[in-house]
């Protein structure tokens, strides 16, 4: 099946140069500071300034980040007038920003509002890009949407508008950065939230094509299932033995830094559908998510190439399903991966770090990595150790670890360091085979990447299992409900912090 086209771009961002010159609107939204209990306007607003003496004194507006309240003035320009509170000047931060715009946007969501003017706010703390940043990133997260399969009576409008009064033309311009990332964050989402009978392998093969196809800068190739037994990739194709969707690699080159020889490789876990195999899950309403490992891979070439950002990477894909057929690979039985080592099959539901295992060797003796990144719902044992909250993070190299870590401060795309303890290997041993691939339910995350680390040559890696990080039960600030797009906005932010290095 061929892509839906994937342009479901963010909302557009203008600049108003002036309160007065602002343009018609469906709501204003003016932002309010409350320092040692006084409450006072965060940005010039003219003479509507006298008119709202009363209402952000009230009884029914503090001031408080995230506090709200909805006016109806006469003789604007827009029929709406959203307060809203930003708490102490002196605190605020890019996250506080996103939370609260975020918030603003759902409160209008059961509204038709198509177009929103927005008084940016003065900061004596941070910069004018950081304010707009957190301003667009929160507006513009919380705007998505997944309405593919609802009637249109059900859905919401769209916002096709959001015009930024008093940002400087130049800041305004460099926003078209964030609606890059963002657009990336769009189809990493739109990915994991689609039916799995329509995302299979084959699917997350032709939408690296076109994006081949639409941007000079991206070269693919892909292995289909006769390359993969060429190359010998045996786990990855005892996986996929249970479905009549063939399994697949995706390996698309990233070159925005032509003369650069740096070059990190990033891998991504796409099972489209996990049943679990012949150890069947209990439960399986969640795992069209599996492959979000994929949609994270696919969203950060978007969000690369839309942006040009200055870095070369590659992504690769091991992609299948795991499904039941009479050619499941079964538990007990002994397959050999592509770097020659065997596998006893303990349990078929361990199946992510089996592809993984075939994709992450491929990298380190094919395609000579600076630095190696996966990422994998691999574990349901994350979720119990951090919820979804926080990406678990496992890695060989302090330098590397502590990059990300510092990547996901700013994003917000939080990572927390787990060890790779050593004495936890000998649980990987197996009588029949060179490894087995799993060893009880202790420390489950903790085993998982050790048995990654087995295929792992002397190259700086870091695993992430965003199991729980990648697929929410319930919607939050800037993030809906079910698919997050986690992965995109930290490597992007990793990417950019290297460049001023």
């Amino acid at each position: 099946m061929k892509p839906r086209a994937f342009e479901r771009s963010p909302t557009m961002l203008r600049r108003a140069t002036s309160f007065s010159g602002r343009p018609k609107a469906d709501v204003l939204i003016v932002p309010v500071w409350r320092e040692k209990k006084k409450v006072s306007l965060a940005a010039p607003i003219g003479k509507l300034a006298s008119s709202l003496r009363h209402p952000i004194k009230s009884d029914e507006f503090t001031g408080k980040i995230g506090d709200i309240l909805h006016l109806f003035p006469t003789g604007q320009k827009e029929k709406r007038l959203l307060l809203l509170g930003l708490g102490d000047s002196k605190n605020i931060t890019i996250e506080e920003l996103r939370r609260a715009y975020a918030g603003a946007i759902r409160s209008l969501s059961s509204k038709a509002i198509s177009k929103i003017n927005v008084c940016i706010p003065e900061s004596k703390h941070l910069s004018e890009d950081e304010v707009l940043r957190g301003i667009a990133e929160g507006m513009l997260l919380s705007d998505y949407h997944f309405e593919e399969y609802v009637g249109e009576k059900k859905k919401k409008a769209r916002l096709n508008a959001i015009a930024l009064i008093g940002a400087s033309k130049e800041a305004v311009k460099r926003l078209e950065h964030t609606r890059g990332v963002v657009r990336g964050v769009y189809l990493t989402k739109d990915l994991v939230n689609r039916n799995a009978d329509e995302v299979n392998p084959q699917y997350l093969v032709n939408v690296a094509l076109t994006l081949e196809d639409q941007f000079s800068t991206i070269q693919t190739t892909i292995f289909d299932k006769k390359r993969l037994e060429e190359e010998g990739m045996g786990l990855l194709l005892a996986v996929g033995r249970g479905s009549h969707q063939d399994p697949a690699m995706i390996i698309s080159h990233y070159k925005g830094d032509p003369k650069s020889k740096d070059h990190t490789v990033i891998v991504g876990k796409g099972v489209t559908y996990d049943t679990g195999g012949l150890d069947l899950k209990t439960s399986m309403l969640t795992m069209k998510c599996d492959m979000g490992g994929a949609g994270t891979c696919l969203g950060l070439l978007l969000a690369a190439a839309s942006t040009k950002l200055k870095a070369n990477f590659t992504i690769v894909i091991p992609t299948t399903e795991n499904t039941i057929g009479t050619r499941s690979y079964k538990p007990g039985d002994v397959y050999k991966s592509y770097s020659g080592k065997t596998v006893e099959i303990g349990n078929t539901d361990a199946e992510g770090r089996l592809i993984l295992a075939d994709a992450l060797s491929y990298a380190c003796k094919k395609l000579k990595p600076t630095r190696l990144i996966d990422f994998a719902t691999l574990t349901g044992a994350m979720v119990v150790s951090l919820g979804h909250e926080v990406t678990g993070l496992m890695s060989n190299d302090d330098k590397l670890a502590d990059q990300l870590i510092a990547a996901g401060t700013e994003t917000h795309e939080r990572v927390w360091r787990l060890p790779l303890i050593e004495e936890y290997t000998r649980k990987l041993k197996s009588d029949i085979a060179d490894l087995k691939n799993v060893s009880g339910r202790e420390a489950g995350s903790i085993k998982a990447a050790l048995f990654l680390r087995e295929f792992i040559s002397d190259v700086p890696w870091a695993h992430l299992d965003i199991a729980g990080s990648s697929f929410l039960p319930e919607g939050r600030d800037y993030l809906p409900k079910y698919a997050t797009g986690f992965g995109v906005r930290l490597m992007m932010q990793f990417f950019e912090d290297r460049v001023t290095l």
